[in-house]
């Protein structure tokens, strides 16, 4: 997962400093509220004159005080077909995360050692949609959306004992979860003149 987030910051860094000029643009986001934080970083670099776009992206995520910060990185890209076809491609992974949470104190006298838990995730998907929309300049505008979301989370979970500064596992389960997730979207726009 490494080599993926340096691939995609080297690509980024590439072509946003390519000595011909691109057009783009770059979006940062901070939003927060209570214990929870999150960043985003967006950009889209032009390829080809009003027709292919690269898009990048980042987003950090903290949304508790004492869970792990959630790195996700994505690159896709958007090409116009004609006037009404537009078809994108996105890929996004998520940086591997790990919480550790201590379910019970060592109790020496008793002699039982600390109980700790420590769950973790990654993400690898991938993003496919088509669009058409009727990119008139009338009283009424239309458009419909078809994506395709495919996404692998590996699911980490571990129970452990520490004592005298070494662990023991008790417990320990990695799975992994697919999730397919279909989008069907429409709109209309009425203009009264």
């Amino acid at each position: 997962m490494k080599q993926v987030a340096t691939a995609i910051w080297s690509a980024w860094a590439l072509l946003l400093t390519a000595s011909e000029a691109r057009a783009g643009a770059v979006m940062a986001e901070v939003s927060a509220g209570g214990s929870m934080r999150t960043w985003a970083l967006l950009s889209d670099v032009e390829l080809h004159k009003d027709e292919t776009f690269l898009t990048l992206g980042y987003t950090g995520a903290r949304m508790e005080s004492d869970t792990a910060l959630s790195h996700q990185l994505s690159v896709g890209v958007d090409h116009a077909l004609s006037e009404h076809w537009l078809l994108s491609g996105l890929v996004n992974g998520g940086l591997p995360k790990t919480s550790t949470t201590a379910l019970a104190p060592a109790r020496p006298l008793l002699g039982l050692p600390a109980l700790s838990a420590r769950t973790g995730y990654s993400s690898l998907g991938v993003q496919l949609a088509a669009a058409y929309d009727s990119a008139g300049f009338s009283d009424m505008e239309y458009g419909l959306d078809l994506g395709l979301g495919l996404t692998r989370y590996g699911l980490r979970r571990r129970v452990f004992t520490r004592e005298d500064r070494q662990d023991a596992t008790l417990f320990r389960q990695e799975e992994p979860l697919f999730l397919a997730r279909p989008s069907l979207g429409a709109r209309l726009l009425l203009f009264d003149k």
